[in-house]
């Protein structure tokens, strides 16, 4: 509240400290007479002020902004005219202020949001604005230099942002707090009505007759409604304060007697304290016991260690005697190897004579066999002359004894014969072709009813095993109402209890199944998960090799199907979860696979990471969406994406995308009823289709039957029609092979004879010569089969001589293996062994650590060691029997601890509240003291205000020649305003509603310039002041504007107008610029400049 307070006097004293360095002098209704109020109205006389040193506008820029493609100029720093015609964009200038310098879209009256002021077609706006910067009061001029540069970029969506750059453009600040100490430093006041006056609250106040409308205008232009406000505030939460004090001061009293209560019971605990004391030095005893009884245990370990230890020596024997077998074995099975390379060696030196022995013995064979040929193929062939011969002399023999027959009549009634056998057989053909085309339709018919029948016993036995797999589940399930575990397969209830009974075999007892460490948030979601997890939610996690080994055990003990054992998952159990934080899918729209799952275990969560990445896996409902989320805007950290429906999206332009088959979730599902119904329904339906399937099977068997029989009666016919075919065919050709008998010639014959005769001597004289030649080649060829196996022979004792070698070799082999497995065996052995002792080395170590904290834990309890031979059990014992009165006691008189506690508490809770109350008290009243003291200066400063607008309003009329005055009536918050146009025609003061327009404006321009005169804004800008104006009016108010800002060369004055200033000299201290006429295409870059072409050095020189 002093903090509020600070900051309230610091806002109050800082528009007289702003006075002060002016030169103002402030004034009473008593200081001014009639000669004072005629030096006020000679502005020309009044000392000049120095020209602004910090706050003011020296450039504004904007960039698509309203109707404005691009605009920027300078101003001047004391009087700046911007004349243009309607339309042409000059009150987006002082809009461009107001947004450029962080006001509301609301407080320009041009718009509800930002994103109006965008000019059509565009995204996005900018408007920069820089402020002088300079003097004594400038804003941290070593970081901005000697002007700051505000830009505020508009976006169409409403959102904006701002950057504060010093003067060579480096971006300095881009919050908005940073431009709100700016504008306090510089006393910039966007939000007040009299520092920017634009056209909508112009004409408002010109056309409101309210007084209380132009009370609370002027409240609010001179800040003084703000500080009303502030105090108000204060009041308010002076009030809250009293309240607070007074609910306490009730309470003081009670919370005094409870003292006193709490005070009389700490004072009866004398003979707890003495029961408490002795527990204290029993406890004292009990932790130096329990330290004794520990040491004890670590001896017992260090003299195991010790037995351990002796027996080092006996494995590095056994190691020793096993190296030495295997070097022993494996020198013996070198010398086996190099005799058989000797004995190879030798062979290799024998196999080209071998083969060069055997090519000739094979190639002579070859010889023999083709001559062996030859001869047999000329006895041959003179056999078979010899047989031709005798038959052709048979034959010679048979024609000359023969008589000529007569053969006419024979062949005529043959032909007869054969022509009616032609005739049957067509016949029959005929016939056998219907048959064969019957033959193929029932045979065609019998094809289809196969295949079908094929096909609806392959559709049957899919029902049959659809219906048993069914049922099955159907049994798991009532299975599981009594045990979930029986989800994962009938073995696993006794599965598990086996693990549990050897749990002291293991490490650290295995984990599984791992889905039943899992939990749905949302049951919708089981098939998609268990599309994901797959056969991960079945398997088992193990600590290390050692438990996975004996689990195996477990598992092939129990679950004798290989098919249905389930997996192992090695990985080293951890009590921490992961920190997925920067490798987690951030995605607001959708859940991760791991926001739908509620795991406990650490080690089921850090393995479902580890195993399947699930931390990076989103779910996603639809296909459709999940695919363009993926393909389109993948969240951070995503790789994949499930479904509602279990389909599978994985993230990437190329996206691959996988349909899930599987309608149903199996062991994550939320309602087992519900399945088994479902399950039971199903089941009834695959049997209904089960007996539609056999009965078309049945009809189909029926129907194969018949066509069978059919088909063999066809078939029968068909072959009795062949064979009468065939036979008939065979008739015929017998009667056309008969030949007629030509009149008997033998001569041919026995010339036949004699060539055959001629060759059988040349046959007879070529076989003589091979057989010659055969015995040649004969003896040649057991010669050299001699010398071959005599050759084959050694090689074959090379041979024999290698298999025993080999034999050996084997033999060695084996042995050199046996006495590495020895060896094995006893590194093996000694590896456990110093495997057993490094286990009891560290439980040796764990246990000595646990004795030191043990004993630092008893000295935190009894510094000194307390020897007792007493056993921690019996000292815990009397422990217990000493609480148990202390108990008693406590019940009778209550617990001391509490008791103490309870008097602690309530006796510092009545100090802390007693001076928390005086405190309050004192605040209070100090805070009423300066509270009163703000509000009569509040009263005074209101007063000076008034009195000073009236004095200044009296004597900006006075330059029309005009009369009038101000009447304020602060007590019921109105402001009258009177003005007589002409002095001394006689009339009386009018209200402003009876003035003409010209006039009406005239008497506001004087209204505003009094109250700028009390206002300590840096700038001020007034829109299309003279609208309403005469000329004469115009020409005075113009003139009137221009020596009050003479005179105020501080301060930095913005004109807007749609008429014509080309009356008015621009100078140094007056800059007039001009709007080009508006366009209908659209505003591009305006050529903006001002009517005095000088330099910024000529203006600083001037």
């Amino acid at each position: 509240m002093s903090k509020s307070s600070s900051k309230q006097k610091l806002q109050d004293e800082a528009p007289s400290a702003k006075r002060a360095r002016r030169g103002t002098p402030t004034m009473s209704s008593d200081d001014i007479s009639d000669s004072q109020e005629e030096n006020l109205s000679q502005v020309a006389d009044i000392e000049l002020s120095p020209e602004a040193e910090y706050g003011i506008i020296e450039h504004v820029s904007v960039k698509n902004f309203m109707c404005h493609k691009r605009l920027e100029f300078n101003f001047g720093p004391n009087v700046n005219f911007i004349v243009g015609r309607n339309g042409s964009g000059k009150s987006a200038v002082l809009t461009a202020i107001v947004v450029g310098l962080g006001g509301k879209a609301t407080a320009t009256n041009r718009g509800s949001s930002i994103k109006n002021f965008i000019k059509n077609t565009e995204q996005q706006g900018e408007v920069t604005i820089k402020l002088r910067n300079r003097g004594l009061d400038a804003y941290r001029p070593d970081l901005y230099g000697s002007t700051i540069i505000v830009e505020r970029r508009l976006k169409a969506d409403g959102m904006s942002s701002y950057k504060l750059r010093a003067k060579d453009g480096r971006v300095i600040s881009q919050k908005y707090a940073e431009l709100q100490q700016i504008k306090d430093q510089f006393n910039i006041q966007i939000d007040n009505p009299m520092s920017i006056l634009n056209q909508d609250t112009s004409r408002n106040f010109l056309h409101s007759q309210d007084p209380k409308d132009k009370y609370s205008f002027f409240l609010k232009a001179t800040q003084l409604e703000q500080m009303s406000n502030d105090y108000a505030n204060i009041q308010q939460h002076r009030d809250m304060m009293q309240n607070t004090l007074s609910r306490k001061e009730e309470i003081l009293p009670e919370l005094q007697r409870e003292v006193f209560q709490n005070e009389q019971r700490f004072k009866d605990l004398d003979s707890i304290q003495k029961l408490q004391k002795k527990r204290d030095d029993l406890m004292h005893i009990a932790a130096w016991a329990q330290v004794a009884a520990e040491e004890k245990v670590l001896e017992t370990m260090q003299k195991e260690l010790r037995q351990e230890e002796s027996r080092m020596p006996k494995f590095d024997e056994k190691i020793e005697a096993s190296e030495a077998k295997v070097a022993s074995r494996e020198t013996h099975f070198r010398e086996l190897q190099d005799q058989l390379t000797e004995l190879g060696e030798k062979i290799k030196e024998l196999q080209p004579q071998h083969a060069m022995a055997k090519a000739e013995m094979d190639k002579e064979k070859k010889k023999e066999r083709d001559l062996e040929k030859k001869v047999r193929s000329n006895q041959n062939q003179l056999k078979s002359l010899n047989v031709d011969k005798n038959d052709l002399q048979s034959r010679i023999n048979e024609l000359k004894n023969s008589a000529r027959r007569d053969y006419e009549d024979e062949r005529n009634k043959r032909e007869a014969e054969i022509q009616k056998l032609q005739e049957h057989i067509q016949a029959q053909e005929a016939q056998c072709t219907t048959l064969e085309q019957d033959l193929e339709q029932f045979i065609s018919a019998l094809n289809r009813a196969k295949e079908q029948t094929y096909g609806l016993r392959t559709r049957d036995a899919d029902i049959k095993h659809n219906m048993d797999a069914k049922v099955r589940r159907i049994r798991h399930l009532e299975d599981s109402r009594k045990d979930r575990l029986k989800l994962y397969g009938d073995f696993m209830p006794t599965l598990l209890n086996e693990i549990n009974k050897a749990t002291q075999r293991f490490h650290h007892k295995p984990k599984g199944p791992i889905g039943n460490y899992l939990k749905l948030r949302d049951p919708r979601w089981a098939i998609g998960i268990e599309a994901c997890l797959k056969g991960l939610l079945y398997r088992f996690c193990c600590h290390d090799y050692h438990d996975m080994n004996i689990l195996n055990q477990l598992i092939s003990r129990y679950v004798p199907n290989k098919k249905q054992r389930p997996g192992i998952i090695v990985s080293a159990f951890q009590d921490q979860r992961y920190d997925i934080s920067q490798g987690a899918v951030q995605c607001q729209d959708y859940p991760s696979l791991l926001d739908m799952l509620d795991i406990e275990d650490p080690i089921i969560y850090n393995c479902l990471i580890d195993q399947r990445g699930v931390e990076s896996i989103l779910l996603v409902e639809t296909s459709q969406d999940a695919r363009n989320l993926l393909r389109l805007h993948t969240p951070h950290n995503c790789s994949q994406a499930f479904t509602l429906s279990g389909d599978q999206v994985y993230a990437g332009r190329d996206q691959r995308y996988y349909s899930n088959r599987s309608t149903k979730a199996k062991v994550l599902q939320g309602d087992v009823e519900e399945d088994i119904s479902d399950m039971q329904n199903e089941v009834q339906v695959l049997g209904q289709q089960q007996k539609d399937v056999q009965q078309q099977l049945k009809d189909l068997d029926t129907t194969i039957r018949q066509n069978e029989q059919q088909k063999r009666r066809a078939n029968t016919q068909r072959l009795k029609l062949k064979d009468t075919i065939n036979q008939l065919i065979y008739d015929k050709r017998q009667l056309e092979a008969v030949e007629d008998v030509p009149p008997v010639d033998v001569s041919t014959l026995e010339e036949e004879v004699a060539t055959l005769e001629r060759e059988i001597e040349a046959y007879q004289a070529t076989l003589d010569d091979l057989g010659a030649h055969y015995k040649l080649i004969h003896k040649e060829y057991d010669t050299l089969k001699q010398q071959f196996s005599a050759m084959d022979e050694q090689m074959k004792n090379f041979a024999d001589k290698v298999e025993p070698i080999k034999d050996d070799v084997l033999s060695a082999t084996a042995e050199i293996e046996s006495a590495k497995n020895h060896l094995k065996h006893y590194t093996n052995k000694k590896k456990e062994h110093v495997d057993n002792l490094n286990a009891l080395q560290k439980r040796q170590d764990d246990k000595a650590k646990l004795v030191q904290e043990m004993i630092g834990k008893a000295k935190q309890v009894h510094a000194e060691r307390i020897a007792t031979a007493r056993k921690p059990q019996n000292i815990d014992s009397e422990i217990d029997q000493i609480t148990k009165r202390i108990e008693k006691e406590q019940q009778s008189k209550g617990d001391p601890e509490q008791i103490i506690r309870r008097y602690d508490e309530t006796k510092r809770s009545y100090i802390k509240i007693k001076k928390e109350l005086t405190m309050f008290r004192k605040f209070i009243e100090k805070l009423d003291k300066l509270l009163e003291l703000r509000k009569s200066t509040f009263l005074v400063v209101r007063r000076h205000i008034a009195l000073r607008t009236k004095f200044f309003f009296i004597m900006t009329l006075s330059k029309r020649g005009y009369n009038g005055k101000i009447t304020f009536n602060h007590r019921d918050g109105e402001l009258h305003i009177t003005v007589q146009p002409t002095q001394g025609d006689g009339m009386g003061s009018q209200d402003m509603k009876s003035l003409s327009g010209g006039e009406r404006s005239f008497s506001t321009v004087c209204f505003i310039m009094a109250l700028w005169e009390s206002m300590e804004t840096p700038f001020r800008a007034l829109d299309e002041f003279d609208v309403f104006m005469d000329m004469v009016n115009r020409r005075i108010s113009m003139d009137l504007m221009l020596a009050v800002a003479k005179e105020q060369r501080m301060r930095q004055f913005i004109f807007l107008t749609p008429l014509d200033m080309s009356k008015i000299s621009a100078s140094h201290l007056v800059r007039i610029s001009r709007m080009p006429d508006p366009i209908c295409d659209g505003q591009s870059v305006l050529p903006f400049e001002p009517v005095n072409r000088r330099s910024d050095a000529d203006e600083e020189n001037a």
